[in-house]
């Protein structure tokens, strides 16, 4: 989602980059940390994609520098547009300053997490129960099953 009214953006987006983090940026000497991300736009011709540059400055620039690609976040800031050439058509240029940002929770009930542990005891399950296969199997064993099924067989024949 991507709403901007008269320069403020409000947009939920995802990342495509590392990272760019550059010490002593501007004028000012600032740190800054530069990111590309995705966003989906609704218009009245439709949705689209739109690709946007973030920028982080002073003190939001470091927690930034810290997002993995595909992370999703939620953005406040101003942006900044121009129309460039690019592959023989013009296209949007959108550079958004962020003033406020925060990570998204993908996953607010944790329902990936009780997946993995599912995963995790149906493997451990598998192994336990070709472990015992292979016990069974072994020459040892081989004997005692033996003996298990006479004595079986033995007492279905008294009966």
């Amino acid at each position: 989602m991507y709403i901007n009214v008269e320069g403020n953006v409000i947009c939920t987006c995802y990342t495509v980059s590392k990272p760019d983090n550059i010490e002593e940026a501007g004028e000012k000497r600032v740190e800054m940390t530069r990111i590309s991300a995705k966003a989906k736009q609704s218009s009245p011709d439709g949705t689209m994609t739109v690709n946007i540059e973030l920028l982080f400055f002073e003190n939001k620039a470091i927690p930034a520098a810290k997002l993995n690609y595909g992370d999703r976040i939620i953005v406040l800031g101003r942006e900044s547009s121009r129309e460039i050439m690019k592959n023989h058509r013009f296209v949007i240029a959108r550079t958004v300053m962020v003033d406020w940002w925060f990570p998204q929770i993908v996953d607010p009930m944790n329902y990936l997490q009780e997946l993995s542990v599912r995963r995790e005891m149906d493997i451990r399950s598998r192994e336990y129960r070709e472990n015992f296969w292979d016990f069974l199997n072994a020459e040892s064993c081989k004997e005692l099953v033996h003996r298990w099924v006479h004595e079986w067989i033995e007492e279905e024949r008294k009966k």
